[in-house]
């Protein structure tokens, strides 16, 4: 062959290969079906190219380039080079249909995600097809083992050549000699592995997680989408203009503002960011073959720092890392350095983000006018995000790649321009520390305002107590409660009131006082409430079932005088009180108008407690112009009207019980009381629902968990309201499946029963919305320093609006410290809950900081843990714990089941399949029933009591597992004892979590099959990292091969 053709004798003999292609075969191995890293460029012709042209032309290539020819077998657990195999052109094409310009695409990208044999080879290859306009379609694919980005613009350019000239000639061209290929070197200098080695000590990469990011799957599916776009002539002059300031390079700069808007978005300050570097010499740069590396930069700034120090510190990495970039960071990987959280054991454990500058002159291809060239994006990715920037004269073009596993394409549009946003802030406030910058574009300011677009006028009376009367004056006769089959109407129900009225005000109640109702779900409740409003006096909710000292504590720090319905009280309760009896109103004949004293909107209509962080209970004042607003939006989004039904089946010292009461009474409709006797049983509930068709329905997570599974297909039509807790999209699913409606909702106590409603969809994985605010609600999502943040970042949730309570009662303190003034928003209150926008203008909640610990050095979120528990399909709900307060700590999980063949350890090895190894319990305790507050949430403080009792029973599966199986179980035991140079090694230790790497996993593969006797994939010991685990997954091998 001419055309300067390298000599055949280049090729060598199998040699181990470098870290870096380590890493590469690692994740094609793990990838397996899919070709992750391939690059791929498609090809344009407006002739048509015969077989024989293409044929000769891709034989020239690998007999030019002998690195082509490569391949990469498993040598006893070592990767080595072979590139001493030729290939016919018959190997190399592959021919495809070529129909339309849209199943064009389809197959040009199809042929370029198309996975490649490692082990076998080839690893090129050239699709080709030849559309009806006469021209012919090229996809020239290569593995990145034996390529990069420079290597595919060498090859497609010489491709090119070698076509031309066969058609004008039929002769190959005469090129100039090729470039040596210098294959990475098997071993790193130690001078440089010991610099990369301290310049990562102490990172943690949990730290790199950004907001937006969702929950991390132990096997992703590594697909990836791109965003492209060209950054605007405004961020372009603004990044010329910082290089002439800031006297950096374009790369420089542009890494500056990726660590920027990563950080932003969620990253720690002290963040590594994967940096693509070319190891090509000068006598390299037009050499075929894989001449990159990524290493890892470490950037760390503090929290002062501005977009010059980001600048600053962004050019001593990189000058550090210059003489030292010949080191991939999978060597480093393969050396035991400990970081504070490993991140999942498929990743490169060192960072998620990756960034890569490249000049025109190392991306275009000068194609003679022969062809229009693309890059080909496969739709497959490793990292979370990839940030490609190209610069082409003055013009900067980025690709952003995104893992889907990770992230979605409104959050990738939205970090690119942010990403502009950012420089463009650098460039005109060089002062302002990063982390003060205003994130929001125009587009971001849109979606919150138009969430926050809730301003309505109540047609209605302003308070609920007329509203209820104006109801009754309409059609007196209507029933207004159903309680135990007995009927009340409204002319009962207001007789009732007025009588009560009258009885609290012989007591001495006036205007502004605050009367203290102990009582359970009734129609003299009912009654009791709209007498003590016609009072003028609001109504504290008690529970008799609560402890004496603490309903105490309330009644003497409201200065209540009078007690209505005390029969269940303490008589240490009533001493020195006025006790008042409700009137029955189903025994009420003649009925008196009520004659409700005239109040206004400002005044209390309840105070209510809630638990204080301190141990203190904090009432909660509640006037009539909070509680107004939320009945009547729900009135209106429910449609509630005369034929409503709702059913009253919350604890009445719970503040979402008021909307279950008042709001079918506002609509003029009917109240169902459901009893104590059949809260607990869900088929009497539903019977109740069905026999007095009851279409509203209100419920907390946990009632809904108790009878939303046998409520499935009974309540078609109907409307349920879930709240209180998270809703998990496990439950979601139930509560669907019922048939109705069903709206997740929203608030604290201080923001009056409800803030936010979501119609609930199709849950994700990302977790269920909880929606937008009510009718004269507004919300913002605000961060440590107390501005608003934008979509996908999270921050503590505020609400502002007619729904934000008084205070609290006597605690002026507290009450300034949680409400507050923002300047979006007014008078607001501080929820303390964690949120975010989307970017449709909902919102989702993350839970509390509370609700994070700390186990082993790993962060775990425990409502994490406990959706992946109510995972399994016998589970109907779970409560984590940390135990003990201090480390060492365990993970105690709580599991709701009543299905008595369940056991504890199938339960674990269910939540195996679900969670990373460093968040799995280690302890599992099955229950009956959760134990729940008087409120109806679970009741955590309890649970972690008994706790202590409980981590003395590890649910971990026992190491002898059944049958034949000891035997190979005893060897795997062995085989991970002697790769990772540990005799501490049983049945539970996890491969990666215990000091094993990539390489060590291979070492590890050849070991088991020397003891075992099989072949295992790495993507089996990834889903099996324990020897019990892996003993179970062979043992499922064998048996599915039997059968």
């Amino acid at each position: 062959m001419d055309g300067g053709a390298s000599d055949p004798v280049a090729a060598t003999m199998p040699a181990a290969v470098g870290a870096a292609e380590e890493g590469l075969w690692l994740l094609q191995d793990l990838a397996r079906g899919v070709g992750v890293s391939n690059l791929a460029m498609s090809l344009r012709l407006s002739y048509r190219v015969d077989d024989d042209t293409l044929g000769r032309s891709l034989e020239f290539l690998l007999q030019r380039h002998p690195v082509l020819s490569s391949s990469f077998p498993l040598v006893d657990g070592v990767i080595v080079r072979d590139d001493r195999r030729s290939w016919p052109a018959t190997a190399l094409l592959k021919p495809f249909e070529a129909g339309d310009e849209g199943e064009l695409r389809s197959q040009l990208v199809a042929s370029a995600g198309e996975a490649f044999d490692l082990q076998s080879g080839p690893l090129i290859r050239l699709a080709h097809g030849h559309p009806p306009d006469g021209t012919t379609a090229l996809a020239l694919v290569v593995h990145h083992l034996i390529a990069d980005g420079s290597t595919l613009r060498v090859l497609v350019e010489e491709l090119l050549s070698c076509i031309v000239a066969l058609r004008a000639s039929g002769e190959l061209p005469a090129l100039a000699a090729a470039a040596p290929h210098a294959p990475p070197a098997a071993a790193p200098k130690p001078e440089s592995l010991s610099y990369w080695q301290e310049h990562v000590r102490g990172y943690q990469p949990a730290g790199a997680t950004l907001d937006a990011a969702r929950a991390t799957l132990d096997l992703p599916s590594f697909r990836a989408h791109r965003v492209t776009r060209r950054l605007p002539p405004s961020t372009a002059d603004a990044i010329r203009a910082l290089r002439r300031r800031l006297r950096a390079t374009d790369h420089i700069v542009l890494l500056s503002a990726y660590y920027v808007d990563l950080v932003r978005h969620g990253a720690s300050l002290d963040l590594v960011v994967g940096m693509l570097t070319s190891t090509r010499g000068p006598a390299e740069r037009e050499a075929v073959g894989f001449h990159v590396n990524t290493v890892p930069l470490r950037l760390a700034v503090d929290p002062t720092a501005t977009f010059g120090d980001v600048v600053a510190a962004t050019r001593t990495a990189m000058v550090g890392a210059l003489p030292h970039i010949g080191v991939p960071y999978e060597a480093l990987l393969r050396q035991k350095v400990t970081f504070a959280e490993p991140a999942d054991w498929w990743r490169s454990r060192l960072f998620r983000h990756l960034f890569n500058f490249r000049l025109a002159d190392s991306v275009d291809i000068d194609t003679r006018g022969q062809a229009t060239v693309e890059e080909i994006h496969h739709g497959y990715g490793q990292h979370d995000l990839e940030l490609n920037l190209e610069r082409h004269g003055n013009d900067f073009i980025a690709k952003l790649v995104y893992g889907v596993d990770a992230h979605d394409h409104r959050f990738a549009e939205a970090l690119l321009a942010r990403y502009e946003h950012i420089v463009e802030t650098a460039h005109r406030f060089p002062d302002l520390p990063i982390l003060d910058y205003d994130l929001r574009t125009g587009d971001d300011l849109a979606i919150v305002a138009d969430a926050n677009d809730t301003a309505r006028a109540w047609e209605e009376p302003s308070r609920v107590l007329a509203q209820i009367v104006r109801r009754g004056e309409d059609a007196s006769d209507s029933v207004a409660v159903i309680e135990d089959g007995a009927t009340v109407t409204y002319r009962q129900l207001l007789a009732a009131a007025e009588l009560t009225r009258r009885l609290l005000v012989d007591a001495g109640v006036s205007p502004g006082d605050v009367v203290a109702l102990a009582a359970r779900r009734a129609a003299s409740t009912a009654a009791c409430v709209l007498g003590i409003w016609a009072a003028g006096a609001a109504y504290l909710p008690i529970d008799p079932a609560h402890p004496t000292h603490r309903l105490g504590f309330q009644l003497d720090e409201l200065g209540c005088r009078t007690i209505v319905n005390a029969v269940d009280l303490d008589a240490e309760l009533t001493r020195g009180r006025a006790v008042v009896v409700s009137p029955e109103p189903a025994r009420l004949t003649a009925a008196e108008p009520l004659e409700p004293v005239h109040a206004p909107q400002a005044d209390l209509a309840y105070v209510i407690y809630t638990s204080g962080s301190t141990g203190t209970p904090k009432g909660v004042r509640l006037t009539h112009r909070n509680l107004s607003n939320v009945v009547n939006h729900f009135r209106a989004l429910l449609h509630a009207d005369r034929t409503a039904r709702g059913l009253w089946l919350t604890t009445f010292s719970f503040d979402i019980s008021a909307l279950e009461l008042l709001l079918p009474l506002v609509a003029g409709g009917t109240v169902v009381v459901a009893g104590d006797d059949i809260r607990a049983t869900p088929e009497a509930v539903l019977a109740l629902i069905e026999r007095h068709r009851v279409d509203i329905v209100q419920a907390t997570p946990t009632s809904w968990r108790l009878f939303g599974p046998a409520a499935a297909g009974r309540l078609t039509g109907r409307r349920v309201l879930c709240g209180g807790e998270p809703l998990s999209p496990d439950l979601a699913r139930v509560l669907r499946a019922t048939g109705a409606r069903v709206y997740n909702v929203y608030g604290p106590t201080e923001t009056t029963i409800w803030s936010t409603v979501a119609t609930v969809t199709d849950p994700t994985r990302r977790g269920v919305s909880i929606g937008r605010p009510l009718a004269n609600t507004r919300v913002e999502v605000l961060d440590g320093r107390g501005r608003p943040v934008p979509p996908f970042i999270k921050g503590e949730l505020c609400i502002g609006g007619t729904g934000v309570a008084d205070g609290y009662w006597g605690r002026p303190e507290l009450t300034a410290e949680k409400f507050v003034t923002v300047d979006t928003l007014g008078r607001c209150y501080r929820t303390g809950d964690t949120a975010s926008w989307t970017a449709d203008g909902d919102l989702v909640l993350h839970g509390r900081g509370d609700r994070q610990v700390k186990i082993r050095a790993h962060r775990i979120e425990l409502g994490e843990v406990e959706h992946a528990v109510c995972r399994h399909p016998h589970i109907s709900g779970a409560a984590a714990v940390a135990h003990p307060a201090d480390e060492p700590r365990a993970l105690v999980v709580y599991a709701e089941s009543t299905d008595p063949r369940l056991t504890a350890e199938a339960v674990w090895e269910f939540a195996t399949e679900q969670l990373p190894a460093y968040a799995l319990p280690e302890h599992v305790v099955l229950v009956d029933r959760l134990p729940t507050t008087p409120n109806g949430k679970v009741d955590v403080v309890a649970l972690s009591r008994r706790a202590g009792d409980d981590v003395d029973q590890p649910v971990r599966p026992a190491d002898a597992p059944p049958g034949d199986d000891t035997g190979r179980l005893n060897d795997l035991i062995q085989a991970w004892r002697s790769i990772l140079g540990k005799s501490d090694v049983d049945s539970r230790t996890h491969f990666f979590l215990s000091g094993g790497n990539s390489l060590m996993a291979l070492k590890l593969i050849a070991e088991i099959d020397r003891r075992v006797g099989q072949r295992i994939r790495l993507m089996t010991l990834l889903s099996a990292p324990t020897p019990a685990r892996l003993t179970a997954a062979l043992g499922r091998e064998d048996r599915q091969t039997a059968s």
